[in-house]
C-alpha cells in the first residue's frame, strides 16, 4: 500500500521539489538574523559551488518573481566557492565536505580541504526581500 506523499493525511506532505544542477555535498537549514519568518538552505555541490535559497509560499512573492517558474524559490546567493578563497591546492578532506552555520547567523564555515577552513560571512544588513526587487536573486549578498 503506497500513499501519495502530497496527500494531506501524510505526516510529512511534500511541499516542493526543486531541481539542483549538481550532486549535493552539504545541506544546512538556517534563519537569517533579520528574517523572523523565512528559513533558508545553504548547500554546496561536488563541483565546489554553493547556493543559498529560500522558499516563499505567498502568492504575492510568486507574482513578483521576474522569471516564469513553477517554484517559489528565491535565490539569495550563489556561485563558486573559489571566489571565497576555497580554491587552495590541497588534498580534499577524507571525511568529505563539512559545513556549519554560526548559531547567531554571522557566518558559515566550510571545510573542503585538509588543513583549511573557509569562512563565508553573512551580511547582517541583508534584506531578504531585496531578491524580489532585483528579480535575479541575491547575487552574492551573503544570504
Amino acid at each position: 500500500a503506497t500513499s501519495n506523499p502530497s496527500s494531506s493525511s501524510s505526516s510529512f506532505p511534500l511541499l516542493l521539489s526543486v531541481p539542483i544542477n549538481g550532486r549535493l555535498t552539504t545541506l544546512l537549514p538556517f534563519r537569517h538574523p533579520r528574517s523572523s519568518t523565512g528559513d533558508y538552505l545553504f548547500f554546496t555541490t561536488d563541483r565546489k559551488q554553493f547556493g543559498i535559497i529560500g522558499h516563499d509560499p505567498s502568492p504575492d512573492a510568486a507574482a513578483s518573481l521576474s522569471i516564469d517558474s513553477p517554484y517559489r524559490i528565491l535565490n539569495h546567493a550563489a556561485g563558486p566557492l573559489a571566489d571565497y578563497g576555497a580554491s587552495v591546492l590541497g588534498r580534499e578532506s577524507e571525511t568529505g565536505p563539512l559545513a556549519a552555520i554560526d548559531p547567531h547567523g554571522r557566518c558559515i564555515a566550510v571545510h573542503l580541504y585538509d588543513g583549511f577552513v573557509t569562512i563565508l560571512p553573512l551580511n547582517p544588513n541583508y534584506d531578504p526581500r531585496s531578491c524580489l526587487a532585483g528579480g535575479s536573486g541575491g547575487g552574492g549578498d551573503g544570504g
